[in-house]
């Protein structure tokens, strides 16, 4: 219908009332972009309206209940914003906790704290959602890095890290891996402590809140399902690499050290864990580099530097960087503990000599450092036995330093005699014996963990029992009647290793060799010595394990007198179980 009004463009003034060519494409831009927004907002209420809801909390409350000391200020309810970003009641330093919490007091903690000075008060209605929920979104509210799963629907307020279901599996993966231990609540801990387990001290309401931290635990995790699906360590590496970028970004920022221990700690166990040992040491050096720089840490922080660098060292075959003598508690003797055992269970701690001709072959060091792993083997047995509970505690935290400690000793004894024998004016026939007191080195770690090879929280010592087996062979042609200490020795260092061969054989952890079992009757007649009493009695002149080693030197011994060929493991897998599993978690 025709009309003499004059109509005015929205973009339009006075001095310009003209219609151009390019006016009517302006305006349906204008339309078109407005209702695209449209668009998009009813498309996304449809999606809040059916998408899943993921809380953090409820997956580790089993494992961290809420503190009873925890600020009234933590609610995602209210947030109190200040100039220099400080909450009442909380460190500064300190990530918010409570993702996904509600609180009932909310209101009536809005009226007692509103008039605090320096502070903006933002109420839940700021950021809610229809339902009532707070949108978790870190470029609004300050909470955690894991928030519930949005999907691709919202790329512009997409969080740090959604928790996807696979990701959440990998979560509860990660609880089963280990990290390093400083102080082990009970005997189940004295090696290594599950990240789950309230022994890691490792607090994961507060990693979680921490995009690297949290991604060193998926990368865990998603090494764990590594085992089973393959796939599974693309993702690994892809969360390990973003958390050791993030670790540099912190790092430049000259963020408080406290804030970065957790971190690397998780990234020390993670290396370990997936066999990176290189890497583990590089980050291991990082925090006692921290650690010397800042001398109010934690002490048991520098306990996690010391065993992380003993087990790291054995996976190395390396002299430790820190000396173990630093760390050693001393003897039973000279502990607290002591003098209220039992008699009968303080005799058990006073170990006989070695004969004189065996002691000369190992040497002084070497001598000592087998006295004391048959002390910390005893000190495991012990805390197992039922008995007043401080003193149960007090030997579990020696048993764990003093295994610290005598580990570090044998693998810097082991590294010295390594060196030794390949240094270039080496006299031939001290060579033999240098290769000697390098294989009795980590024949001593073997026979002082023996018992607990099988478990999993003990470390895996198949790698370094590899090496064993060559320094042997190159002195057991050196075995003669004439010289009688070196061949005893030989002797004890070869029965051990058909001990390991065989254990880690039947557990699939080697292929079976199969040499130290045949040498071992070789050796035997070399000394003269026949039938299972004597060469019992002459192996424990220098150390043995009745529960553990008896059925296995009848059953070799059997085999030989049978004469049949030893083709695989003496003993099958679930014997061995039953021999070596006698532990009791406590």
């Amino acid at each position: 219908m025709a009309t003499d009004k004059v109509f005015l463009w929205v973009n339009k003034d006075s001095t310009d009332v003209d219609l151009k060519p390019s006016d009517p494409f302006s305006i349906t831009s204008h339309v078109s972009r407005n209702h695209r927004k449209w668009l998009k907002t009813q498309r996304q209420k449809k999606l809040d309206a059916t998408r899943p809801r993921y809380l953090v909390h409820t997956t580790f409350s089993e494992f961290h209940p809420p503190d009873p000391k925890q600020s009234p200020f933590q609610s995602p309810n209210v947030r109190w914003e200040s100039g220099n970003d400080h909450v009442p009641g909380r460190a500064a330093s300190e990530p918010d906790r409570t993702i996904g919490a509600k609180d009932t007091s909310c209101q009536k903690r809005e009226t007692q704290n509103a008039d605090l000075p320096g502070t903006k008060q933002v109420f839940k209605h700021e950021y809610a959602n229809r339902d009532g929920s707070v949108d978790l979104c870190p470029t609004s509210v300050t909470l955690g890095a894991v928030h519930r799963y949005k999907g691709n629907s919202d790329p512009f307020g997409a969080c740090v890290l959604p928790l996807t279901p696979e990701r959440s599996q990998a979560l509860k993966s990660a609880l089963r891996c280990f990290v390093f231990a400083a102080w082990p609540e009970d005997a189940k801990s004295v090696f290594r402590a599950r990240l789950g387990d309230k022994g890691s001290h490792i607090d994961l309401s507060h990693a979680i809140s921490s995009d690297a931290e949290l991604n060193a635990i998926l990368a865990s995790g998603y090494y764990a399902q590594n085992v089973l699906d393959p796939g599974a360590g693309r993702e690994a590496l892809s969360h390990r690499l973003r958390s050791i970028e993030l670790l540099r970004q912190r790092l430049q920022e000259a963020l408080p050290l406290a804030n970065l221990l957790t971190l690397m700690r998780l990234l020390i166990s993670l290396d370990f864990n997936s066999g990176d040992f290189e890497s583990a040491r590089v980050h291991l050096r990082g925090i006692r580099s921290l650690c010397q720089h800042d001398h109010q840490l934690e002490s048991n922080l520098r306990e996690v530097v010391r065993n992380s660098d003993v087990w790291i060292a054995m996976a190395l075959l390396s002299k430790p960087d820190i000396d173990p003598a630093q760390h050693d508690p001393g003897p039973p003797a000279q502990q607290k503990w002591y003098s209220t055992l039992p008699a009968a269970q303080r005799a058990r701690f006073k170990w006989s000599q070695l004969p004189v001709v065996v002691a000369t072959v190992l040497g002084v060091e070497l001598n000592r450092l087998l006295s004391a792993a048959k002390t910390v083997m005893y000190g495991k047995d012990a805390i197992t036995l039922p008995g007043n509970e401080q003193t149960r505690s007090r030997m579990v935290f020696w048993t764990s330093r003093r295994g610290s400690a005598t580990t570090g000793g044998l693998m810097t004894q082991y590294a010295l005699e390594m060196d030794l024998s390949e240094s270039i004016p080496c006299d031939p026939d001290a060579q033999p014996y240098h290769h000697l007191r390098a294989a009795a080195s980590l024949v001593v770690i073997l026979f002082m963990n023996i018992h607990w090879m099988d478990m999993a929280i003990n470390y895996d010592f198949s790698r370094t029992f590899t090496a064993i087996e060559p320094l042997l062979r190159k002195c057991s042609s050196h075995a003669s009647p004439t010289d009688m200490a070196l061949t005893q020795t030989l002797l004890w260092l070869t029965f051990l290793c058909a001990v390991g061969d065989d254990i880690f054989a039947a557990r699939g952890s080697l292929s079976f060799s199969g040499w130290a079992a045949r040498e071992f009757p070789r050796l035997c007649k070399i000394l003269g010595v026949a039938g299972f009493t004597a060469t019992r009695q002459l192996l424990a002149e220098i150390a043995y394990r009745d529960s553990i080693m008896d059925e296995f030197l009848e059953a070799l011994l059997d085999r030989d007198a049978e004469h049949a060929t030893i083709r695989g493991p003496i003993l099958d897998f679930g014997r061995w179980r039953v021999i070596l599993n006698h532990y009791v978690d406590g």
